[in-house]
């Protein structure tokens, strides 16, 4: 489990502003008594490095499909004691489809960003960032690289930076991007950290933002 230790009771669960939070696969096979209107499941939480927010993707039942159109992002205020949703009712009304699929939630290095990405079937993912300015947090969509698909669930920033990084797939390539000073109202140029016929399947950073470590394959060397 990737949550502050001390939010996890002896069973294993979380109780959070009133709801139960169980991870994915821990549900157990006897849920007769579990009241599913304050039940959350899980998929994928990140803390922050400050440790005052806890970042959860989460659905109201524990099957696969519900993420489908059900997930959501979910933020835990350690101080204000309160679970805040990130991506409110409505927030989709605009996407592509109504049964995106939630990858990952990714704390920048200061704990004031938090970066998600969406897959769809049939549809190229797209990147959101939502950036706490004091109490009011600011949502906006990263546009990707014109031609490149972003790989859902390989959102990263590097180090303390505010450059966001993914895997970019294009003409069955993989590189590695990064896009520069990600704010609330702004962004940098994307930049490709591996040029080349290459195809990068996994990344991450030392904790000063470099060097890169990659899993990376050539048509000559897998």
């Amino acid at each position: 489990k990737t949550l502050v230790p001390r939010l996890v009771d002896a069973s294993g669960d979380v109780k959070l502003d009133g709801v139960k939070f169980v991870l994915a696969g821990d549900l157990g096979r006897d849920r007769s008594k579990m009241e599913l209107s304050t039940l959350a499941v899980i998929w994928d939480n990140s803390v922050s490095d400050d440790q005052k927010r806890i970042a959860m993707i989460t659905t109201p039942r524990e099957e696969l499909l519900s993420n489908e159109g059900w997930s959501r992002v979910d933020v835990y205020d350690a101080l204000a004691k309160k679970v805040d949703v990130v991506t409110e009712d409505g927030w989709r009304k605009d996407h592509p489809s109504p049964y995106g699929w939630l990858n990952e939630v990714a704390w920048s290095g200061d704990g004031t960003s938090l970066a998600y990405s969406i897959g769809y079937d049939g549809y190229p993912p797209q990147m959101f960032v939502t950036t706490w300015v004091g109490e009011k947090a600011v949502r906006r969509e990263l546009p990707r690289p014109e031609g490149v698909t972003v790989q859902g669930g390989s959102l990263k920033w590097r180090g303390p930076s505010r450059d966001l990084c993914f895997l970019g797939e294009t003409r069955a390539r993989s590189r590695l991007y990064c896009i520069a000073d990600v704010a609330d109202d702004k962004q940098g140029a994307a930049q490709t950290y591996t040029e080349g016929d290459v195809y990068v399947s996994n990344y991450d950073f030392a904790r000063s933002g470099d060097p890169a470590a990659l899993v990376m394959a050539t048509p000559e060397h897998v």
